[in-house]
């Protein structure tokens, strides 16, 4: 959790994307940023909203990261949380932000 309130400041947040990546090499680790607490998950969708390009675009690629790396992990993700998810990824996809109108 504290890796991904780096996201808040611009001059730490690519350095915690970086860190938080390596992290999800770990199925373990992955379990504990998105599922329980999962606290990590929901606050990459937060911070993908950012003014500036270079933080929304490592946060995406994070998120990208996380949801893809361990299908199991995100397929209970869904099974548990499905709606707040897709919550989640239409507000990114209504946003008026840069990046997240690419998607």
């Amino acid at each position: 959790e504290i890796l991904s309130a780096g996201f808040k400041d611009d001059n730490t947040a690519l350095h915690c994307g970086n860190i938080l990546r390596e992290c999800n090499r770990c199925v373990e680790i992955c379990k504990v940023m998105v599922l329980e607490p999962g606290q990590v998950l929901w606050n990459l969708f937060e911070y993908a909203e950012c003014a500036e390009f270079s933080v929304q675009s490592d946060v995406l690629n994070t998120l990208k990261e996380l949801l893809m790396k361990h299908k199991d992990v995100t397929s209970k993700l869904l099974l548990d949380k499905y709606d707040r998810v897709i919550g989640e990824f239409n507000k990114l996809l209504t946003s008026k932000v840069y990046v997240t109108r690419l998607l």
